[in-house]
């Protein structure tokens, strides 16, 4: 991953008329690696900006807050990013070089979450959650069960962006 797929990205929420507020990019570990050892980046002679990145890195060690911003890109680290589990056919690059083989690639999400009706996720209770408590006297143990039944899906497909990365690469 590079400076370059921030830009494109970027670029692409504003084709869609995406606010480009609150945006978020969600990398797994690898990308953060490659990231955090970009040369334009870590040297801070040519961007003081970047101050500190070796010594703090992009991402936070508790995984709950972003310490850099790329393009307007609060970036997060996530180790449940999905993996590709089949060939995608047919991809290019932002530059059009194409790609052989996608199987196993990482999908890097980068979105906005500016208002909910350009958020890409909805999602929805189908029963409220009920709760169920009994005790066997027995064993002098006690139970409780809940259930509820939710959904998460992509409601707004144009709001989210993907990079797929090689994380074999590494």
């Amino acid at each position: 991953m590079t400076l370059e797929d921030f830009s494109y990205a970027r670029y692409s929420l504003q084709k869609a008329n995406v606010p480009m507020a609150g945006m978020v990019c969600v990398v797994g570990p690898e990308q953060e690696h490659i990231i955090n050892t970009l040369t334009n980046i870590v040297n801070v002679s040519n961007n003081p900006m970047w101050e500190g990145i070796i010594t703090s890195g992009i991402g936070d060690m508790t995984g709950t807050r972003f310490l850099r911003n790329i393009y307007g890109f609060d970036i997060y680290v996530s180790n449940r990013l999905a993996n590709t589990s089949a060939d995608e056919a047919a991809l290019t690059t932002y530059d059009d070089s194409s790609v052989i083989d996608t199987t196993g690639y990482q999908a890097n999400m980068f979105f906005s979450m500016a208002s909910d009706m350009t958020k890409p996720f909805v999602g929805a209770v189908g029963r409220a959650p009920r709760m169920v408590s009994w005790r066997d006297e027995d064993i002098e143990t006690e139970y409780h069960q809940l259930t509820t039944s939710f959904g998460l899906g992509l409601y707004r497909p144009e709001a989210l962006i993907t990079v797929l990365t090689n994380p074999a690469a590494y």
